[in-house]
């Protein structure tokens, strides 16, 4: 824990302590909790928390997961069809 405040504390002398811009992070959680006008995450793992949730008891865990995975697919879905020489379509390929 102490690691992730030291990381707080960098990322913010390097953003200030209020960001005014979209912040776009991966889901490392030194991001949480810190104070942006706007935050964009990466599908990637948006998109895997989903898979989890699907497997957790509860309610609606399955429908919401089902129906969040299939819209983060979709969104890709143009990207797949690339032709396979872009890097971008390979890395679609590595299991995304």
């Amino acid at each position: 824990m102490r690691q992730i405040l030291g990381k707080r504390a960098e990322l913010e002398m390097i953003l200030g302590s209020n960001y005014s811009g979209v912040l776009s992070s991966d889901d490392y959680s030194v991001y949480n909790g810190y104070n942006v006008k706007a935050q964009q995450k990466c599908l990637a793992h948006l998109r895997r928390h989903f898979k989890k949730l699907m497997k957790l008891p509860g309610l609606n865990n399955l429908k919401i997961g089902e129906t969040f995975v299939k819209l983060i697919d979709e969104a890709f879905k143009p990207a797949r069809e690339l032709p396979a020489r872009t890097k971008f379509s390979r890395f679609l390929k590595l299991g995304f």
